[in-house]
């Protein structure tokens, strides 16, 4: 990897030579930190459920967007849609009673939607984040994220178990919230990144899911702070 100066550490440069270097250094900074990250699924891709427009069958709508989906036949299911009001964009993700309106019912359901991505070389973990809204909190309601390998297959109405979960179980808001989740990852490894939503009989609580974002990182960044004097920063 690159080594920095340490910030104490001074280099004078000929005055004619103060453009050159700040350029060269400016360049330097973009290629290191090009290296530490790599987007797998983005928002203005699949992630924002944009890439055709729905046909009110899940199964037909999420591959069209690289999604694939588990669910039971009925209750609090998945669908591609603009019923609940995307994030951004025109269409978005949300749980329904049949698709038509963004609505719950009394049931207990564990309903999935997942992608596969590989990990980059040199990149060891994942980044997932999103925007999240439901139609009622309730404790018994939420949204998880896993990793898990791709040759596992989730299965309508079992959670995944909690070694593979991203962060903790996600209640929501009312209104479109901003979640984080991150894990370590094998680089040259194909994933699967999972989303499920979870409801149970209490409260008739629908989901929506919108502004989806993957990211594979390193395991260290750096960064450069170049002034006329050619300062430099020391890793990250």
């Amino acid at each position: 990897m690159f080594k920095f100066l340490h910030p104490s550490y001074k280099v004078s440069w000929p005055s004619r030579w103060g453009p050159v270097v700040c350029f060269a250094a400016f360049m330097l900074s973009m290629m290191v930190s090009g290296l530490h990250a790599q987007t797998l699924i983005s928002s203005a891709g699949s992630g924002g459920f944009e890439l055709a427009t729905p046909t009110g069958t899940p199964s037909t709508d999420f591959p069209a967007n690289n999604w694939q989906v588990i669910q039971s036949a009925s209750f609090n299911r998945w669908f591609v849609g603009t019923v609940g009001t995307p994030a951004t964009g025109t269409y978005h993700a949300h749980t329904s009673v049949n698709g038509t309106a963004w609505d719950g019912s009394l049931n207990s359901t564990v309903n999935h939607i997942y992608q596969d991505v590989t990990i980059p070389a040199g990149r060891t973990s994942l980044a997932v984040t999103l925007r999240y809204k439901v139609t009622a909190l309730d404790v018994n309601d939420f949204l998880k994220v896993h990793i898990i390998p791709n040759t596992q297959l989730p299965v309508a109405g079992t959670q995944l178990t909690a070694a593979t979960q991203l962060g903790v179980n996600t209640n929501g808001a009312t209104t479109y919230t901003n979640l984080s989740f991150s894990g370590l990852v094998t680089p040259g490894t194909t994933v699967r990144v999972v989303i499920s939503n979870v409801t149970n009989a209490t409260v008739a609580s629908a989901a929506a899911i919108d502004d989806i974002n993957v990211v594979a990182n390193a395991a260290a960044t750096y960064s450069t702070v170049v002034g006329a004097g050619g300062l430099w920063s020391s890793p990250a």
